[in-house]
């Protein structure tokens, strides 16, 4: 947890206030809404992998900083303005990309219960926690 406060410092202090984040549950389950590629308000590991695939233009295996930006302006544009701040929570080494192992490693922090699948509850409170430790930041 002090890995994701300690990321957060990163993020541009005027970010929340050019983007309405709240309320954070509403805005989760839209986001979740938008990656969920079968409808069933949850997230399944190969519906992560997907974001990969469809992020990673150039197809090289890994999602660079310009990918994930654009990747974001296509599918969650209301949140570009703190993009990057995921970005950086996302990549969990710190190789400013994003692999399969990074999508792993963040899926598994967002399956609380361990059962393979981020249900839209667990979806729903991961985010709604980023975005109150965001707007702390800010």
């Amino acid at each position: 947890m002090a890995r994701f406060l300690a990321l957060f410092v990163l993020l541009p202090a005027f970010a929340l206030a050019v983007v309405n984040l709240k309320p954070y549950d509403q805005t989760a389950k839209r986001m979740l809404a938008k990656i969920d590629a079968n409808g069933d308000k949850s997230l399944s590991r190969s519906e992560m992998e997907a974001i990969v695939g469809h992020a990673d233009t150039n197809k090289d295996q890994k999602v660079t900083g310009a990918e994930f930006n654009v990747w974001v302006d296509k599918y969650l544009p209301a949140q570009k303005a703190v993009s990057q701040a995921v970005f950086k929570l996302f990549d969990t080494n710190g190789d400013n990309s994003l692999n399969k192992h990074d999508f792993d490693v963040f899926f598994n922090r967002m399956d609380a219960n361990k059962n393979h699948s981020v249900s839209e509850s667990e979806f729903v409170a991961y985010w709604v926690n980023i975005f109150k430790n965001l707007e702390a930041q800010g």
